[in-house]
């Protein structure tokens, strides 16, 4: 398991990487900044998707923080990285074409440290699967948050694609925190 760790920085790494890279956000940001600008019946129904996308979230980041700490740090990681989503999707709440700045995605994921969750024989098995439970709907609820955003009609900066992907490193860590326990 310890070798795993590296290889997950290494990933985590390597997708925020892409983020900087990526020239579709770039492109993105172009195309949707007359959009998001205007006021009008889309955007309130995007805010609403953000909206509901953002209590999601929020709902499955308390699940998160309350399962067991057993799970070799993915745990930790999945509730950082949700975290770090969760102020980008803000920003794409707020977001103004005029007065954008940098939210500097990639330093937020390399602060993200190991935490030692190694003490599963502590607990009961009735305790573990009842954790287990807890992140398992934490994912149910991502995926929908996830889902929302797949809905909203304009990228806002492209923070609601920024969003969806810091998704799915989530949900890659919540599995992988699910299968350290079998």
């Amino acid at each position: 398991m310890r070798i795993a760790t590296p290889l997950i920085f290494l990933t985590i790494a390597v997708t925020a990487s892409s983020f900087a890279q990526s020239g579709r956000l770039d492109q993105v940001r172009n195309a949707d900044q007359a959009t998001a600008s205007r006021r009008g019946p889309k955007v309130d129904s995007d805010h609403s998707l953000m909206s509901a996308a953002s209590q999601h979230m929020t709902k499955a980041q308390r699940l998160m923080k309350s399962a067991l700490p057993i799970y070799d740090g993915h745990r930790h990681r999945a509730i950082e990285i949700n975290r770090i989503a969760l102020k980008v999707l803000r920003a794409a709440y707020n977001y103004n074409p005029g007065s954008m700045k940098p939210l500097n995605i990639e330093h937020e994921l390399a602060k993200i440290g190991s935490t030692d969750e190694s003490a599963a024989r502590r607990y009961s098995v009735a305790e573990i699967a009842a954790s287990n439970e807890k992140l398992k709907k934490a994912a149910e609820l991502l995926f929908s948050a996830k889902s929302s955003l797949g809905k909203v009609s304009a990228s806002y900066g492209g923070h609601v694609l920024e969003t969806a992907q810091l998704i799915d490193l989530s949900l890659r860590e919540l599995d992988l925190a699910l299968k350290s326990v079998r």
